[in-house]
């Protein structure tokens, strides 16, 4: 259904939800349940809790804020200042369907846009963006998130079951280390106002201004909770650098409050618990090779073990240490399938790519989609 071009205007007219889903020919309206996408974390398969580094690492791992394996005890006062810091991602159906949007002519024809629609009838769509500014100094970072995602899945001639959600609050997390970083301890929460719309509507209710505006404001529902992560990280050795991590996300599991519990129940979204074993081990004075092993979901006991486990791996060249290396290409693997992409981080210019597979299926079943993801900074904070 929706062509990005509407996928983006929608998510301009307005200001995220334990997951849900609406099986429509095979097709859902699942949204992504982190607060802002991670190209670094998606290019290896999600395995990303024992590497987290740079603006990642307050909700993959909060132990690594302010930075992993850095190679000095007195890290410079400002560790990383994003602004902006920018996220989006799309799906495959997403992309395809702009394309043939734009073939036509755009969206003024209406019987032609009718005809594309039919063509993508039980397929999703999905896109989201996200602007986090943050500030990182010594091993304490602040940020203020603002996210929006939305997913849609045509299901008659003329009706689209739609899912929009937004986020935004503010949040803190800190970090503490020996002075030999042999051990990590950091914890992160964050105060979230949601927006959630949802519903099946007509394609002219969504692609006219006024009657967009009216939908969105008859079918939205606010909510706001606390959300709150802990991790540990122990390395364990000089040689390699192995370490293991420890993640809790959404600690003792997260609740949204509906500003009319009446109408909208209480969400809640339950704790996650995540274990990895991580290795680092330098090639020559120039390159790091980052290979980790990581399981999920350890608390979810009907999910079957293989749902639970990924693999990532990262060559990065340069003296720094992840995210921050000057380039890097990655690679990961998971129940969804296989995923790559490539850092280059130039100082001031911070750049992440990647495409990869996501399961959205709840519980065991499964529901593959294709995506890319991509963040861009500016850092003016160290280098």
């Amino acid at each position: 259904m929706l062509p990005v071009t509407l996928l983006v205007t929608i998510m301009g007219t307005t200001a995220v939800l334990a997951q849900t889903e609406t099986p429509i020919n095979n097709a859902k309206t699942v949204l992504d349940p982190s607060p802002w996408p991670s190209a670094r974390g998606a290019a290896m398969g999600g395995a990303l809790a024992g590497l987290a580094d740079g603006a990642d690492a307050p909700y993959l791992n909060p132990a690594a804020i302010g930075g992993l394996h850095v190679r000095h005890h007195h890290p410079q006062t400002i560790r990383l200042l994003h602004f902006p810091f920018l996220g989006a991602a799309m799906n495959e159906n997403s992309i395809n369907l702009n394309e043939d949007i734009n073939q036509i002519g755009g969206l003024s024809d209406q019987a032609l846009v009718d005809r594309v629609l039919d063509a993508y009838e039980g397929k999703r769509q999905y896109g989201r963006f996200s602007f986090v500014p943050s500030l990182t100094f010594s091993r304490i970072s602040l940020a203020y998130i603002q996210d929006m995602q939305l997913a849609a899945v045509k299901q008659s001639t003329t009706a689209i079951d739609t899912h929009y959600r937004s986020t935004n609050g503010p949040s803190l997390g800190f970090s503490i280390t020996d002075p030999d970083g042999w051990f990590y301890f950091g914890a992160w929460g964050a105060w979230l106002q949601r927006k959630e719309t949802k519903g099946d509507f007509q394609f002219e209710q969504l692609n006219d201004p006024e009657r967009r505006k009216a939908t969105i404001k008859e079918n939205s529902h606010r909510y706001s909770g606390f959300s709150g992560s802990v991790g540990m990280i122990w390395r364990m050795s000089d040689l390699s650098l192995p370490t293991l991590s420890l993640v809790a996300r959404e600690v003792g599991q997260t609740t949204y409050t509906s500003d009319d519990a009446s109408t909208s129940p209480t969400v809640v979204e339950p704790q996650n618990l995540i274990t990895a074993f991580s290795i680092s081990p330098s090639i020559g004075k120039q390159m790091f090779y980052n290979a980790t092993i990581e399981a999920f979901n350890l608390l979810d006991k009907d999910l079957a073990i293989e749902q639970k486990l990924r693999v990532g791996m990262e060559l990065t060249y340069g003296e720094k240490y992840g995210v921050r290396a000057p380039m890097s290409i990655r690679y990961g693997y998971n129940i969804a399938g296989s995923s790559f992409g490539i850092g280059l981080n130039l100082g001031l210019v911070n750049l992440q790519a990647s495409i990869f597979s996501q399961d959205i299926g709840m519980g065991n079943s499964r529901f593959i989609e294709r995506r890319g993801v991509i963040n861009f900074s500016l850092d003016v904070g160290e280098h």
